[in-house]
């Protein structure tokens, strides 16, 4: 095998080896034109928020901004995520959306 016959196979196997984690673990998202309600699958606008709860804070106390939410029951084909229920993401409003400080970087389940 040549230097360019085994870059090429090199090439298709880790394409092949994507595309197939890329079946197994990841979620294609679609986004349409109409206005989804709070109980649907979006990004940004206003999310499903419970009466008791309370809005997201970083490690400073300063509020979150509301990133997306999916509604689970969308999801299909991956057998690790659940399968009723809301996920949302929160990110902070800062200049670097949370990014620029490892510290303040955290996950929270409500």
């Amino acid at each position: 095998m040549t230097k360019e016959q085994a870059l090429q196979y090199t090439k298709y196997a880790a394409k092949k080896a994507l595309d197939e984690l890329e079946k197994q673990r990841s979620v294609r998202f679609t986004l349409k034109d109409d206005i989804p309600s709070v109980f649907e699958s979006k990004i940004g606008g206003v999310p499903y928020f419970p009466s008791d709860a309370e809005i997201p804070v970083d490690s400073n106390g300063n509020p979150l901004r509301f990133l997306m939410q999916i509604k689970c029951s969308d999801i299909q084909g991956l057998d690790c995520f659940p399968k009723q229920g809301m996920i949302q993401f929160w990110i902070c409003a800062d200049d670097c959306w949370g990014m620029c400080d490892k510290k303040r970087i955290q996950s929270h389940l409500l």
